[in-house]
């Protein structure tokens, strides 16, 4: 019965995306080499060079040369030096051929018994018709003291999807190659980001198998919970369109996700995830969402159920209206139902929801400050005696002060109140003020009988960036002063957190990402450091 609500959304899932997941398989190329490097692009494809006893074959061709440059984006390789072409019975040679394997055209150049350039269909000399080049026909891309991000002797290359390098040495910045048997490097202009998998400390993909609207991947993780494990994930796209993806953890933490997304129409839009977690723990939940917007407002659906408890709701709710030049607003209400077994007092609930939020423009201050202002209100209320209020004002302050160095600062304060009509104490869960309360850390604190569902939290942030030069490298300096009632002996939020950042290009391929956390003097911890790893190429 558990797993009911999950099959049928996985089944809804899959329904409503995978129609257009269906796709021809695309033509491969494959080359061999005494050098085979790969070098990503700044448009997100990537570009093969090969050096060496080159041999390419592609479909009915076959193509040797001393050198390729094969750019996986535009489809379009440069053979040259000693090129020799054979296709079918056909055999013929040039001091350069560059090919385009979408169309199928070719251009021939030609140095004996004169220099002539040849455009070729269907590779035939014979029938080629002799013109002059069109400007960087044989042009390569310098790659003079570039490092690349991989290297390999042999390669496999699917069209508009990916490549396959096996064995691959990827590059650890200025150290030593690392080895592996094979690796699978993606190019689709498919966006393969979203994820299923839950929070970790650290991830590290590998691709397993993919197409142009499929990857299969391999995931090393870890995090404070299961410490290292392993997970694999699937994703299926189709453009903009839809996407299914679905992980697994199947040894540390025992658990499988899924979500998915389609546009049905022109504006309407629906989404479906859950997770089901085996072994030592059990539990199901699954989430529903649907959203029509207009060219002025927006009118959404939700509903989801975690084990037994279960809820759903409506909301209808503006656009971000901006009046000029003073203000930009938001207003939204909703109605909703809950049901949470067990829950004090009532197991059911209706809620009506009301939401809005105002925000001033960028205002220019002295000293070239750039400042803006937010407020944000929100009312819940439910059909026993039971109110939620919620308002939160945010003041952000920016500077840059250079191209290398700027500075952005956050001071927000919210205020709540958690409100029943009679005996609140025993809604909120608060100790009984008969007896003494004591704090994590072992120490009386008498002022939490204060507490009846008002909370305060008080946000000072400052981020300061340093990029040299305007460039990629940067440090970055997050430090956050948390001032809450109720914040009291390793409670809430630390009263004082850092966060350092900083970014490297180790050379052309590889960029390393390092950053480190702390907080001081929270619940006895005087200095609890947090880590966290980002390597990419």
């Amino acid at each position: 019965m558990k797993l009911r609500i999950l099959a049928a959304a996985l089944g809804g899932a899959l329904f409503f995306g995978a129609p257009g997941f269906a796709a021809a398989a695309s033509p491969r190329v494959d080359l061999q080499a005494a050098s085979i490097g790969l070098y990503p692009l700044a448009d997100g494809s990537a570009l093969l060079a090969a050096d060496g006893h080159v041999i390419v074959r592609a479909g009915e061709r076959t193509i040797a040369a001393d050198a390729v440059r094969f750019d996986l984006r535009k489809n379009r390789l440069i053979a040259s030096g000693n090129v020799r072409v054979m296709r079918g019975a056909r055999a013929f040679g040039g001091a350069a051929y560059a090919l385009d394997l979408s169309s199928g055209k070719a251009i021939l150049l030609q140095l004996e018994p004169l220099p002539a350039t040849l455009n070729l269909r269907d590779d035939d000399p014979a029938t080629g018709s002799e013109a002059p080049a069109p400007p960087a026909t044989f042009a390569a891309l310098d790659l003079t003291g570039s490092r690349p991000y991989m290297r390999t002797r042999h390669a496999v290359v699917t069209q508009n999807a990916n490549v396959r390098l096996t064995p691959a040495e990827i590059s650890t910045g200025p150290g030593p190659y690392f080895v592996t048997p094979t690796y699978l490097f993606t190019f689709a202009p498919t966006n393969f980001s979203q994820s299923s998998l839950p929070g970790a400390t650290f991830d590290q993909p590998y691709p397993l198998f993919g197409t142009a609207n499929s990857l299969a991947a391999g995931h090393l993780r870890y995090d404070s919970v299961n410490g290292p494990t392993l997970a694999f994930d699937e994703h299926l796209v189709q453009g903009n369109n839809a996407y299914v993806v679905a992980s697994i953890l199947p040894l540390r933490g025992k658990r499988i996700d899924f979500n998915a997304f389609s546009q049905i129409a022109p504006g309407v839009t629906q989404s479906i995830g859950g997770f089901h977690q085996y072994g030592l723990y059990y539990n199901n939940f699954a989430q529903y969402n649907a959203q029509w917007t207009s060219p002025s407002s927006r009118l959404s659906f939700a509903a989801q159920q975690f084990d037994s408890s279960n809820s759903a709701g409506l909301t209808l709710s503006t656009l971000d209206h901006f009046i000029a030049p003073l203000l930009t607003y938001k207003l939204q209400v909703g109605y909703g139902y809950d049901h949470t077994p067990g829950q004090v007092p009532f197991n059911n609930d209706f809620r009506i929801t009301t939401y809005g939020y105002v925000a001033s423009p960028n205002v220019r201050l002295p000293l070239g400050v750039a400042a803006s202002l937010k407020y944000e209100y929100s009312i819940v209320k439910y059909d026993f005696p039971h109110e939620v209020t919620s308002g939160t004002a945010t003041l952000t302050l920016s500077r840059k002060v250079n191209r290398s160095l700027s500075f952005v600062g956050f001071v927000s304060v919210q205020e709540t109140a958690n409100r029943y009509r009679d005996n609140a104490a025993q809604y909120l869960f608060l100790p009984d003020p008969a007896f003494p309360y004591f704090a994590p850390d072992g120490t009386p604190y008498p002022g939490f009988f204060a507490y009846s569902g008002l909370s305060t939290f008080r946000t000072y942030s400052l981020q300061t960036t340093w990029r040299p030069r305007g460039g990629e490298n940067s440090v970055q300096l997050y430090l956050t002063r948390s001032a809450d009632f109720p914040q009291f002996h390793g409670f809430g939020r630390p009263p004082y957190y850092a966060t350092l950042d900083v970014t490297q290009r180790l050379g052309n391929t590889f960029r390393l990402d390092l950053a480190r956390s702390y907080a001081f003097g929270w619940s006895g911890q005087y200095f609890s450091p947090q880590y966290s790893i980002s390597i990419s190429p």
